[in-house]
């Protein structure tokens, strides 16, 4: 976020953001508890870079696609989202103050759960994909 703000409303809350990135949420499959299942180290995968609003145009309106391997994993756009990320914005900040730095996630597109990559016996990525 690039400004600090406490219920802020979702008309403005384009001005308090500072830019978009990607952020992969890493979570540990299987019978692990749930509570640590995104608490271990390099789990929550921020950047490379930020884009600023003026670089991006309507971030209500951008494709997104995943793919592993030569084969798309994820193939989604923005518009479909139930909330906009104003209204996230707006939401997150009843509760807590933004302070600028802080970074809001808008959640996980389509695809990911009921990809094969979910089920236990499917390998999961290695480092070699691409």
């Amino acid at each position: 976020m690039g400004e600090d703000g406490k219920d802020v409303a979702a008309e403005d809350a384009w001005d308090h953001i500072f830019g978009y990135t990607i952020l992969l949420d890493i979570s540990v499959r299987g019978d692990q508890d749930r509570s640590n299942r995104k608490s271990y180290d390099t789990f929550t995968v921020v950047g490379p870079c930020v884009a600023t609003p003026d670089e991006v145009g309507d971030p209500q309106d951008w494709t997104a696609e995943l793919q592993l391997n030569g084969e798309t994993k994820q193939d989604n756009n923005t518009n479909d989202m139930v909330y906009t990320c104003a209204d996230i914005v707006q939401y997150a900040s009843l509760s807590a103050t933004i302070e600028t730095g802080d970074i809001i996630t808008t959640g996980t597109p389509e695809g990911v759960s009921s990809s094969p990559m979910a089920t236990p016996s499917t390998p999961r990525s290695r480092p070699s994909d691409r």
